[in-house]
């Protein structure tokens, strides 16, 4: 038994109202494409999870709370990193850190604080392209820590 086909004028029709409908239906609940700036920015923050996870989940935990798996051997704790706007008076103080991360904070010595200093890790040879690399790397951590803030 065959199904009963919809006259042609109406199957000529068919594609576009759908198309329009479901355009109409995008445009109403805001399900519009994102941005360039939006999928840069989504780019950053993946990125600099993937760091996260390989280079500071460790000391702060899978959360970045600062209970990961080596924090109970540290004399000084790892800090609670979705919590720094909060205690920066709920601006989240960007340069602040980036030059924790980067390990060039002026008020930081060696002896204060037993985090890696991450550019110098990242920047071993200080050649043109691990300086890059190592800014890129840091600025995307940066936008990841900046995006779990409670």
């Amino acid at each position: 038994m065959t199904k009963p086909s919809a006259p042609p004028c109406l199957r000529r029709l068919a594609r576009p109202v759908g198309l329009a409908a479901i355009a109409g239906c995008l445009l109403l609940f805001g399900c519009d494409r994102p941005s360039e700036q939006e999928i840069h920015q989504r780019e950053l923050i993946a990125a600099g999870r993937a760091s996260y996870r390989a280079y500071c989940e460790g000391c702060h935990g899978h959360e970045a709370r600062g209970d990961g798996p080596t924090a109970v051997f540290l004399t000084i704790p790892p800090a609670d990193l979705t919590r720094i706007a909060q205690r920066h008076g709920g601006t989240f103080p960007q340069e602040y850190v980036y030059l924790r991360i980067e390990g060039t904070d002026a008020g930081t010595s060696p002896d204060s604080t037993k985090m890696p200093h991450w550019g110098k890790i990242w920047n071993v040879n200080d050649t043109p392209q691990e300086r890059e690399d190592a800014k890129a790397r840091t600025e995307e951590l940066l936008e990841y820590i900046r995006s779990i803030q409670e």
